[in-house]
């Protein structure tokens, strides 16, 4: 259900839309959503980082970065999120303690068809705390994004 899950957006970032006035309206409702969906102890300690390796790095040379990002993480006690290619959520997860891995993406689609999709359950159970959603690289429109964290 994807009401378990906890959701990174920015305005700025993650929000495409064509006037400001629309933009500012849609942003809150969509922030106010987010907020009701996620866990109700999940917080990201401002200030946090954001590592995203995109498709440039995955396997041993991921999990190696990762275990770095780890240590700084708990050296200097900040919130660092890590979004790792699919296949490498659960390696990451299983394998650093302060991390919180992110996935790239999800879809909107319940269990059963939907061959080439991210399932939002299958995200959690490789052990991501979270998803990046409308990336840049990865744009979704409105309707998609009410309908995914739903």
């Amino acid at each position: 259900m994807l009401s378990q899950y906890k959701i990174l957006t920015t305005k700025r970032k993650h929000y495409k839309i064509e006037t400001k006035a629309l933009e500012s309206q849609c942003a809150l409702q969509i922030r106010r959503k987010v907020v009701k969906n996620m866990y109700s102890d999940f917080k990201i300690k401002p200030p946090f980082f954001e590592v995203g390796p995109k498709a440039f790095l995955y396997g041993e040379g991921m999990l190696k970065l990762a275990k770095v990002i780890d240590k700084v993480a708990m050296k200097y006690d900040v919130d660092v999120i890590v979004t790792p290619q699919y296949t490498d959520i659960s390696l990451l997860a299983n394998n650093t303690e302060r991390i919180l891995v992110f996935a790239q993406h999800m879809d909107y689609l319940p269990v059963g068809r939907g061959l080439g999709s991210v399932l939002p359950e299958a995200v959690k159970a490789a052990g991501a705390v979270g998803v990046m959603l409308n990336h840049a690289e990865k744009p979704l429109t409105l309707e998609e994004i009410e309908k995914t964290i739903k």
